[in-house]
């Protein structure tokens, strides 16, 4: 099997309070199942919102076979000499619903009967977003798999602001989360759930192409 990696930028907060940001990536391996590479110490509930992230996206994209396993680390940002930490708490399900998202969309035979009609629409989103210079920060509905509001945004904005405009290109938060500061200098996406997501940022990706070829 050819492995397939994705990653995204995510940020997120320790128990303390303080703002953390790091490179989820996620890659395909021959053993079923997912785990870590690496020996990071995750709470229960972190370990909850990875395995929700992983139910979330086969059953939107139709459950799927899945001939091969998952492993994810936390890398950290370029020139970031602050280790990553131990994640904490549910923001990373959005980073890890839109890396599993595009993983299985590429790699798994998906059926269109099996898919939601207004889901089909967006695969080829799903499969070509580029999300590699994308961060987010997203808790997921327990019952839905949509985006919630998530605690110490600010935080998380702050360490976002240390990255260069050409390694964040956008910030994709809840709908919901009507307390981000004024001053922010990059993009924000607000969007409902992972799928929403891919369309929301696609489209935005879409039309910076345009206007350079414009």
């Amino acid at each position: 099997m050819k492995e397939e990696t994705c990653s995204i930028l995510v940020a997120f907060a320790h128990a303390e309070g303080i703002g953390r940001k790091a490179i989820l990536e996620i890659r395909t391996r021959n053993r079923l199942g997912v785990e870590q590479n690496g020996k990071l110490l995750t709470s229960t509930e972190f370990e909850a919102s990875v395995r929700q992230a992983y139910n979330y996206a086969l059953r939107i994209l139709g459950d799927p076979v899945i001939e091969h396993g998952f492993s994810w680390s936390l890398q950290p940002t370029p020139g970031d000499f602050v280790p990553v930490g131990n994640p904490d708490g549910g923001s990373l399900y959005g980073g890890f619903a839109m890396t599993f998202l595009q993983l299985i969309a590429r790699t798994a035979p998906l059926n269109c009967e099996n898919v939601r009609s207004q889901i089909w629409t967006q695969i080829p989103a799903i499969r070509e977003a580029c999300i590699s210079k994308v961060a987010i920060s997203a808790e997921g509905e327990k019952h839905t798999g949509d985006f919630c509001r998530t605690g110490g945004i600010t935080q998380k904005i702050v360490r976002l602001r240390e990255l260069k405009s050409t390694e964040l290109t956008a910030f994709i938060v809840c709908r919901a989360q009507d307390d981000l500061p004024p001053d922010v200098s990059f993009p924000i996406l607000n969007a409902s759930d992972p799928v929403d997501a891919f369309g929301k940022l696609f489209e935005y990706q879409t039309r910076l192409i345009l206007r350079r070829i414009l």
